[in-house]
């Protein structure tokens, strides 16, 4: 919906407002506050939805680790690279669901792309 979309829905939805026992009709600054108020948190939270339908989302470490075929885990659990080390910790520490956009998995995957264990096109694959 765009914010245009959204201000008519409002306005639609709500002909007047009552503040203070007062009753405020479009065209009064108190209306008009309101209304972009209303408009701001429902652009906001339109945003947040848009935000999280675009993360992927596995339930737990054990469903993430699914992503990768048995040689992509071999090469991940016996690299001795620093970056591939930390990121290892950090997923066997993990608790709780694993986002795509979380810092921590597009640095780890960063650094499998980096150690050439996943190619870009993996990647891409994996957070799709």
């Amino acid at each position: 919906m765009t914010p245009e979309q959204i201000e008519a829905q409002l306005r639609e939805e709500n002909p007047f407002t009552r503040i203070d026992g007062q009753t405020y009709t479009s065209g009064d600054p108190e209306y008009e506050a309101k209304i972009a108020e209303w408009k701001e948190a429902a652009i906001a939270h339109q945003a947040a939805i848009e935000e999280e339908m675009a993360r992927k989302v596995w339930p737990s470490v054990q469903d993430f680790w699914e992503e990768f075929t048995d040689a992509e885990a071999l090469a991940i659990q016996t690299s001795s690279a620093p970056e591939i080390i930390v990121a290892r910790s950090r997923l066997a520490m993990w608790r709780g669901q694993v986002w795509s956009d979380d810092v921590r998995v597009t640095g780890g995957l960063a650094a499998l792309e980096a150690a050439e264990i996943l190619s870009e096109a993996r990647v891409a694959e994996i957070l799709g």
